[in-house]
């Protein structure tokens, strides 16, 4: 299922209940999540990649600087960049 609107997701969270009513009990206490929306492409994963890792502050002081060192990001940049030009991103 494609996520195309708000209404989508929360039918998403919908069908989890109706399959695991255990789900309902983990949203009564945690409350629905937000609809978070990235970049498609490569660009948008590893945006993901690197706020999973981190906290938001630390992981949108990173991606600055990832968007910084490479404005055009691709797999092909990221497998061509040395360690160094890694670490210096903070990754």
């Amino acid at each position: 299922m494609m996520l195309e609107s708000e209404a989508d997701f929360h039918l998403g969270i919908d069908t989890l209940i109706a399959r695991d009513p255990e789900m309902a009990a983990l949203l009564a206490m945690a409350g629905r999540p937000k609809l978070r929306r990235n970049e498609a492409g490569f660009s948008g994963l590893a945006s993901i990649i690197v706020s999973q890792q981190l906290s938001t502050a630390s992981a949108t002081a990173i991606w600055t600087k990832v968007i910084a060192r490479f404005p055009d990001l691709n797999a092909e940049m990221i497998h061509a960049a040395s360690d160094e030009d890694l670490r210096s991103v903070g990754l």
